[in-house]
């Protein structure tokens, strides 16, 4: 900027650091580095030098401030370098909401994460969505393009994401509820066999078929597999079908 190359020339001029080894160096946008702590290593050539407490600063000339005689005074900056000293950010002292206080461009004004917009943030930009009121905007359903295979989109508590239709689950609803199953790939969720909690006496369910049902063991029959096949019996009743006694 215009100034700092002035301000340095001038400090060259004077001895005030300059190339010299061990020169304080510091960022051109926001000043010294690190604050020396004694006058030996601040350098300020020919500049009187003092130490404020513990740090140390140059005694500047008329019209330039801080350790490093910047041209603008404490809580103020020309960042644009148009000769004006403005407030920053940390005397503006803006409200900005869930974005921050940017001063680079040479005025103190708010910068707004992406979905926020105006003066202070305060408001949703076009396709963007504030219904929990915590003050952060996200992607509405209108701009978020979620896919939801058995549900719909749904911002209403300030998160876009999928409401699933009965019986279905997941982030994109692609998925069977707990208990339920979709092992024929219908696309039709039924109960499992744990949900379905059959009574299969002397059987097993099963439900790889995509349908909860009882797989009798051998010699039973019928929904429940409570009786023996044609031709056998279990008069014993020790669940094992025998062929009928002559």
């Amino acid at each position: 900027m215009r100034w700092l190359a002035i301000l340095v020339a001038a400090l060259g001029i004077l001895g005030c650091g300059g190339d010299e080894p061990g020169a304080n160096e510091h960022d051109p946008l926001h000043g010294p580095t690190e604050q020396p702590v004694s006058c030996e290593e601040l350098r300020c050539g020919e500049l009187d030098c003092t130490t404020d407490g513990e740090l140390a600063r140059c005694l500047c000339p008329p019209g330039s401030f801080g350790a490093d005689c910047h041209p603008c005074e404490e809580g103020t900056q020309d960042w644009d370098d148009d000769g004006v000293c403005a407030p920053d950010c940390l005397t503006a002292a803006l409200a900005c909401g869930m974005g921050w206080c940017d001063d680079i461009s040479g005025t103190a004004r708010c910068s707004c994460p992406e979905g926020n917009e105006g003066e202070a943030c305060e408001r949703c930009t076009i396709g963007y969505q504030d219904h929990d009121g915590d003050g952060l905007c996200t992607l509405s359903c209108a701009l978020a393009e979620i896919e939801c295979a058995h549900g719909a989109c749904d911002d209403a508590t300030g998160s876009t994401l999928c409401a699933c239709e009965p019986d279905w689950a997941g982030e994109r609803c692609d998925m069977c509820a707990q208990g339920l199953q979709d092992y024929d790939f219908d696309e039709v969720c039924l109960p499992d066999c744990r949900t379905a909690a059959l009574e299969c006496g002397r059987g097993e369910c099963v439900d790889a078929s995509g349908v909860a049902r009882c797989a009798c063991f051998a010699g039973w029959e019928g929904e429940n597999c409570d009786r023996c096949k044609e031709g056998l019996q279990d008069e014993d009743g020790d669940g094992i079908c025998e062929p009928l006694r002559e």
